[in-house]
């Protein structure tokens, strides 16, 4: 025993003082969350898919500027919009553009874009092929005039647990000059309003709206 017990006691020690290397070694201090990662959103329709990158904007995800329609420019101009089907890589990071109308108390000044037909997606989940939220579409106010989608915030809303969609539409002359002609049908501003909630043919959107949400108003495949 004499013999035996201080190669015990040795590599009794020795082991721990290992042990108590790799603990400082492997543990150390507590390390920082890492950042959260931005959302992406896959989508597939009609032979395109595309990857749409949002934001989290804790505590909820936004994915901003999504194109519904081809730009309303040149020939387009007072048309019918056309729908526009997403593809590739999509950047829903920033806000768009409002569409173009006068300076509230300025005669001669204006702001905005004709190139204006995005919409906003406001969500609390992202889609984990469960069963989805319900969906508020915003069309926002100002009288034809004035506005857009990204004017106010939608956080009350969010936290209801629901998804918000706030879609932006022509303003003005732009929206609503009409004379009847194929050139000039009118209510343009009213056809952006219909593509960008309509049912079929869907656009992209549509069908990751519907992946985030299974009904409306408590009914299913009424989205």
């Amino acid at each position: 025993w004499r013999i035996v017990l201080p190669f015990i006691v040795s590599t009794v020690l020795m082991g721990y003082d290992a042990h108590s290397r790799v603990r400082r070694v492997v543990g150390g201090s507590p390390a920082d969350l890492p950042p959260l990662d931005d959302p992406a959103v896959y989508l597939r329709f009609g032979g395109r898919a595309a990857r749409v990158h949002g934001v989290r904007e804790f505590p909820h995800y936004v994915f901003k500027g999504i194109r519904y329609a081809h730009p309303p420019i040149g020939k387009e101009r007072f048309l019918r919009p056309r729908q526009f089907f997403l593809s590739g890589d999509v950047n829903a990071t920033v806000y768009p553009p409002p569409c173009i109308q006068p300076v509230q108390g300025q005669k001669d000044e204006t702001i905005g874009e004709e190139d204006c037909l995005f919409l906003n997606v406001f969500t609390p989940d992202l889609p984990l092929g469960t069963e989805g939220l319900p969906v508020v579409v915003w069309i926002h106010g100002g009288g034809f005039r004035y506005g857009s989608a990204s004017q106010y915030g939608v956080k009350h809303l969010v936290g209801k647990r629901l998804v918000v969609v706030a879609i932006q539409y022509r303003l003005g002359t732009l929206g609503f000059l009409g004379t009847g002609t194929r050139e000039l049908p009118g209510n343009a501003a009213l056809w952006d309003m219909v593509l960008a909630i309509q049912m079929g043919p869907k656009p992209h959107w549509v069908f990751w709206w519907k992946s985030l949400s299974n009904y409306c108003d408590g009914t299913r495949d009424r989205c």
